[in-house]
């Protein structure tokens, strides 16, 4: 397995050790060694290559590949574009400032992108707290959608 191509599939999709860990069905002692060891293909089973590249939607043979191919460069891009598509933010970097600011614009845009559920891990409560501010900033299909999850929620907790 390339870790290069491993930390780029957890850096576009925002993914750390742990998540990597879920997604493999290891511990995260396993993660960190593959990371420190160089040699770690040797005991890497083929049934865990299987269920990474699964969950990490992508292929086997791209996680084994010697090089960052035109493949994975075009997940991060689409990452990106998915992410940023109006260059509101300069690059994911900002973006992560914007959100641990509480900018409800990159809000907006992370539960747009990923959903109530997943954002919600990312920067907590505030995702339902502000909900109606900064639902008018997403798109009037995916504001439909949330308001549906918003409301499942909001009467789950409220009960």
């Amino acid at each position: 397995m390339n870790i290069s191509v491993i930390k780029l599939i957890m850096y576009t999709k925002g993914l750390s050790q742990s998540d990597l860990a879920r997604k493999a069905g290891v511990s995260r002692q396993a993660v960190s060694l593959w990371f420190r060891d160089t040699g770690c293909e040797t005991g890497l089973r083929v049934s865990t290559l299987k269920t990474l590249a699964r969950n990490l939607e992508v292929s086997m043979e791209l996680l084994l590949t010697e090089e960052i191919s035109k493949e994975l460069l075009d997940i991060a891009e689409q990452e990106q574009v998915a992410l940023n598509w109006d260059r509101l933010y300069s690059d994911r970097e900002a973006l992560a400032v914007a959100l641990a600011n509480k900018d409800l614009r990159a809000i907006a845009r992370l539960v747009q992108v990923y959903g109530m559920y997943a954002a919600a891990k990312v920067v907590g409560r505030i995702v339902w707290d502000k909900f109606a501010k900064y639902k008018p900033l997403m798109l009037p299909a995916r504001q439909k959608q949330c308001e549906i999850i918003w409301n499942l929620q909001t009467s789950r907790t409220s009960a």
